[in-house]
């Protein structure tokens, strides 16, 4: 919406913002959209930044959030799916999917899964690359100051677009508009894919494990996050540039 200069774009077919690395989408066809762009454009991939040649010329913005949440994101994505091979890696116990997801992914390997090693290893490259060109935001930064957000994109990008485009964009993409408005904002909406297109908006919560997962499960957690960050970088991958926890959004 910011490239754009307004709010009236839909994204559910994701030629706007092409997922270059989703190889359900053959990459011909990929390629094809991009070149079919006449604007500026955005590509969307869930690459690390060292496995993308890093341009002088192109801006980049990676965003963050709890790792546990995106773990238990990603089970209420395939939970909402019709069809999807991920199924028999999300079932009824839920600790034995978190232990998996410690692990290392599906099989114990890292693929592209939110794994808690795939996580930090993102995490890891971004914070690594100390560009001027690269952006790193964090889910409840922008959850508790989405204005704040907005404008740092904005700036980022340099479109710098006057107050009433940014409290347009910020109108409608806020979670009740979104979720409202499935039919513009859900990829793949109307196609049969999700049980229900408006249940790809969840919640805007942080902490969806609370009552989940037990106390060997958190400790196990812990153990493996003190291996492999040190406490301040866990804690900004946990919970942001906020004081405390997020705990109030439970």
């Amino acid at each position: 919406m910011l490239l754009a200069g307004h709010d009236a774009v839909d994204l559910i077919n994701g030629t706007t913002s092409p997922w270059l690395d989703h190889t359900i989408q053959p990459i011909d066809q990929v390629i094809a959209e991009l070149d079919a762009q006449t604007t500026r454009r955005c590509i969307k991939t869930h690459t690390p930044l060292d496995g993308l040649p890093l341009d002088g010329g192109v801006r980049y913005i990676t965003v963050y959030r709890h790792p546990i949440d995106v773990h238990f994101s990603m089970r209420k994505f395939i939970s909402i799916a019709i069809q999807s091979k991920l199924k028999v890696y999300y079932g009824e116990d839920v600790s034995a999917d978190f232990q998996r997801f410690l692990d290392g992914g599906l099989d114990g390997g890292d693929l592209d899964m939110p794994s808690l090693s795939a996580i930090v290893r993102h995490y890891e490259q971004s914070i690594a690359t100390k560009r001027e060109n690269v952006l790193v935001l964090h889910y409840a930064d922008m959850l508790q100051n989405p204005e704040k957000a907005d404008l740092q994109i904005d700036a980022h990008i340099g479109t710098m677009h006057p107050p009433e485009i940014i409290a347009a964009v910020l109108a409608a993409t806020s979670f009740d508009s979104m979720k409202a408005n499935a039919h513009r904002f859900t990829p793949n909406a109307g196609t049969g894919v999700w049980k229900d297109d408006a249940a790809f908006f969840d919640t805007t919560s942080s902490h969806k494990w609370a009552g989940r997962l037990n106390n060997q499960d958190m400790t196990a957690y812990d153990r493996k996050m003190a291996q492999l960050l040190s406490p301040e970088a866990r804690r900004w991958l946990e919970e942001g540039s906020k004081q405390g926890t997020s705990k109030e959004r439970m």
